[in-house]
């Protein structure tokens, strides 16, 4: 594995990891549906989730500006000090490594929800997470250029899924609009929200960005785009499913399968499950990516080859302890974990705006 500094990436590359990280949980198993009372108010939270997330996006992309060369894990000791910027930097760890957990059960669950219900999850798991280790272990470049390649294809992919159902789309089910008021969106908007947190990976990479004085605007409309086609799949989904939406299970897989054109073009959950594969695969190899990048800085190690397999194996063992079923996963994402990383992941941004305030920091103009 080369050393972080040697390392370096290109925007599109940014882009490419940051679509992956938030395409995952919006084709597998998402448990949105669930604090939703009326389905047709579930695209506002992909609405208001993705502005609240360029939000986050600014302050993070700002912070690492003013911070040159600085992964958020050294600045962070920079301005709060060792004691404290140890302290969260494992809690960061922690954090990437519960988010690759639950992306690989997610996958697991996914495939055995269906197209394969006898074959045990742990398969899955332990195969393309065993892979996406050995593509951490070479390196954020290797990641980085995976996913690049990847990228237009499953984007491909995606557009297909938006595209292709809307003759199926019934325009009533739309209807009524929040009519038990705006409150009741806000737990299904928390979640989204939640997910949006993750690019907080944003924070390890922008150090290894070969034009760091752009990452604010790349980042910024990326986050707009991204949150604009998430709200676009998620109207499409109401639109063709309608109330039984909240009552189904893998909504993305579902919709792919009803695509039909003429009678030459179908069977496109067959490209939806091969993205289903590779983006999570790209996903779950930049968390791993990122909790051996905390570890190392935090504890300052100069040997951690071994990491990525050590990381590897723990995490096909929690994806087991962690969710006795694919319901437990949902709800356990639904409520704590929501509220424990939306919590976390904002007091740390907050505190370290705060701090930079009160410190100053580098120029970034």
């Amino acid at each position: 594995m080369k050393t972080g500094a040697r390392e370096q990436i290109s925007p599109y590359q940014l882009i490419a990891l940051l679509f992956f990280v938030r395409l995952a949980p919006r084709t597998l198993v998402c448990p949105t549906t669930m604090t939703v009372p009326r389905t047709q108010d579930l695209w506002l939270a992909d609405a208001v989730s993705a502005m609240l997330a360029v939000g986050f996006v600014f302050t993070l992309s700002r912070l690492g500006q003013r911070h040159p060369g600085r992964s958020i894990i050294q600045y962070t000791e920079d301005l709060l000090g060792r004691p404290v910027g140890m302290l969260i930097g494992m809690l960061l760890a922690g954090y990437f490594f519960f988010v690759a957990a639950y992306t690989a059960r997610m996958l697991g669950e996914a495939f055995n929800m269906s197209i394969m219900p006898f074959t045990p999850n742990l398969v899955f798991i332990g195969a393309l997470t065993l892979l996406a280790a050995n593509a951490a272990r070479s390196g954020l470049e290797v990641v980085a250029r995976t996913g690049e390649f990847l990228f237009p294809l499953i984007l491909i992919v995606l557009l297909l899924l938006l595209v292709l159902p809307l003759g199926q789309v019934d325009s009533t089910r739309f209807l009524p609009l929040l009519r038990d008021g705006l409150v009741r969106v806000i737990p299904a908007t928390s979640i989204e929200f939640m997910f949006y947190l993750e690019f907080m990976v944003l924070g390890l990479l922008i150090p290894h960005l070969r034009a760091p004085e752009k990452v604010t605007r790349f980042t910024v409309l990326f986050t707009a785009a991204n949150g604009l086609m998430m709200t676009a799949m998620c109207l499409i989904m109401v639109g063709v499913f309608g109330p039984t939406l909240d009552a189904l299970g893998l909504q993305a897989f579902l919709l792919a399968r009803m695509i039909r054109v003429g009678e030459f073009f179908e069977r496109v959950e067959a490209l939806l499950l091969a993205s289903w594969v590779l983006s999570t695969g790209v996903k779950i190899a930049l968390m791993i990516w990122a909790f051996c990048t905390c570890l190392r800085q935090t504890f300052s190690l100069h040997r951690w080859r071994h990491l990525p397999y050590a990381a590897a194996a723990l995490l096909i063992a929690c994806s087991q302890l962690f969710f006795a079923d694919v319901v437990s996963m949902a709800r356990l994402l639904a409520e704590p974990w929501t509220v424990t990383s939306v919590t976390f992941i904002l007091s740390l941004t907050a505190l370290l705006w705060i701090a930079q305030l009160v410190r100053g920091g580098g120029d970034t103009d």
